[in-house]
């Protein structure tokens, strides 16, 4: 960011960011906020897998890039579910669902940022669809308001 800057002022930052991917808090979350550079992040559902709908038994369909990703496959597709338990426990504990949690605790960790939400719908053959969400961006910015203890989570 720092090399780009010195050729063109960087107004904004489109990085992945979630509860299972916060590799942007240490470096560059501090430096667009030292910078006044936006930020929208994407991915704040972690691709589905924070919309609290996946199950051991979750497929996808052969061209979907989450068929070849390890994150939602084995061992780790397993912790990753059983953490997204954890926190539907959380989120009930507020009324609300796991991924109006995800978003509430994306929001404060940066002026000038904004999730970007997958969305889609469960299509006939009940296969989560590419995004896999069945969450509405209606539903999930009606929350997005609510205070979250970052420490908590």
């Amino acid at each position: 960011m720092r090399a780009f800057e010195q050729t063109r002022k960087l107004d904004a930052l489109q990085p992945p960011y979630s509860l299972f991917r916060r590799d942007i808090e240490q470096e560059i979350l501090p430096y667009t906020r030292e910078h006044s550079i936006g930020v929208l992040v994407y991915g704040p559902l972690a691709h589905g897998l924070l919309a609290g709908t996946f199950t051991p038994q979750t497929t996808f369909a052969a061209d979907d890039w989450r068929n070849k990703s390890e994150i939602f496959h084995g061992g780790i597709f397993q912790r990753n579910l059983a953490v997204v338990e954890q926190l539907k426990y959380l989120a009930e504990q507020d009324e609300m669902t796991v991924a109006q949690l995800a978003i509430a605790w994306v929001l404060p960790s940066q002026r000038l940022m904004w999730p970007l939400s997958e969305h889609a719908t469960l299509n006939s053959s009940n296969k989560p669809p590419r995004q896999g969400i069945f969450i509405s961006l209606k539903q999930n910015c009606r929350r997005s308001s609510v205070s979250c203890a970052r420490r908590s989570l």
